[in-house]
């Protein structure tokens, strides 16, 4: 699965916008956050500025406790996965079949047990069929440890693969829209201690199944996804939320500035390989508050370059093969944060709400989880 707002703001120079990051994120010890720029700005109860202008949103999931909340929320220039369209006809009906994404983890079918059905042929042979078909490359067991290995070439198999499968019989359009989400360390982000940070040229890792566990190293290819064929890549699904974590039972603390940090560097070098990419951001409740990942978004809003998409991921157990949910996360989140080696999450449904009203979509207001 994939794991794991925009009110108008004065523009700033990417330059600007650089050195402002350079302060806030590590420019020194006595670094501060670089407060965006004055206007007035709708706040709610928790003084975190809600949203007001047009946003394109995509939803992943669906289920009964957030169905209400969702069926309110979704706007014709929103995306939804392939569930939420089975969930609720009506929701595709209104943002239309070429706005369906679904996601396969590799680009072998015989590869893909014990759970063939997260190959790219298995879900393109879903009737009807989506309008976006994304390759998820991680660093897990659903992808194939040679795929790992040499992710340009796996990547470049896969969107030839998905410009030659053919659709559900009947499909409003005769073919996908090829999407890539790589993970966020294939993206740069940094494992172990130094989970929190990021680095373009960082070394890659791979999933080990002998050891059950990640090996960090080069690939034996050489290649990053920065290698891949951009040109024939429609949508880049960027994962890297990990960089904004302020769950107590991670290793570090992200920030938001963090996280945009990152995402300027991959956009910029996304873009420069082909201008007309599509860049998905994603923003989570697995180890972000609702109020956290508001902050990131208005932000990233205020940069002078910005995702078309907000990805908004909410985790099910279900969904990632646990057996048991992991336990909801303290809130208001401790200072500093006491790090734990359990797990925990922010993935109930009032935080859905409460980060639907921060980005100008839900009608409560937030209240506690």
């Amino acid at each position: 699965m994939l794991k794991h707002c925009l009110r108008r703001l004065t523009i700033i120079s990417v330059a600007a916008f650089a050195a402002a990051l350079t302060a806030a994120c590590g420019g020194g010890s006595g670094s501060t956050t670089t407060p965006l720029p004055a206007q007035s700005v709708p706040t709610t109860p928790s003084g975190i500025p809600r949203y007001t202008g047009t946003l394109s949103l995509a939803f992943p999931t669906w289920g009964a406790d957030v169905a209400p909340m969702l069926e309110a929320a979704i706007e014709p220039q929103d995306y939804i996965g392939v569930n939420v369209a089975q969930g609720d006809p009506a929701l595709e009906q209104r943002v239309g079949s070429s706005h369906v994404f679904a996601t396969g983890n590799n680009t072998d079918e015989s590869s893909a047990a014990p759970y063939p059905q997260r190959s790219l042929q298995s879900v393109a042979q879903q009737c009807p069929s989506p309008g976006i078909l994304t390759y998820n490359i991680e660093h897990w067991q659903f992808t194939p440890q040679a795929q790992q290995l040499d992710p340009a070439g796996a990547i470049t198999q896969a969107m030839s693969e998905i410009a030659s499968l053919p659709t559900c019989a009947g499909s409003a359009s005769p073919k996908f829209l090829r999407g890539l989400a790589p993970d966020g360390i294939f993206n740069g982000s940094l494992s172990g201690a130094q989970q929190c940070s990021f680095s373009l040229t960082a070394p890659t890792a791979f999933y080990n199944e002998t050891a059950n566990g990640l090996s960090q190293g080069l690939p034996i290819g050489g290649t990053t996804w920065m290698d891949a064929e951009f040109a024939n890549i429609d949508i880049y699904d960027i994962q890297v939320q990990i960089l904004m974590n302020d769950s107590p039972s991670n290793l570090c603390y992200g920030t938001p500035q963090n996280w945009v940090s990152a995402l300027q560097q991959i956009m910029t070098r996304a873009r420069a390989a082909n201008p007309n990419i599509s860049i998905w951001a994603q923003i989570s409740l697995r180890d972000e508050t609702p109020e956290t990942v508001a902050q990131a978004v208005e932000l990233a809003q205020a940069s002078a370059i910005r995702p078309n998409v907000y990805y908004v991921a909410y985790p099910r157990p279900d969904e990632e093969q646990l057996a048991t949910p992991a336990p909801i996360c303290p809130t208001p989140v401790p200072t500093p944060p006491p790090h734990s080696s359990s797990t925990c999450t922010y993935q109930t449904p009032q935080n859905l709400q409460n980060e639907l009203y921060y980005l100008g979509r839900s009608t409560p207001g937030p209240s506690s989880p």
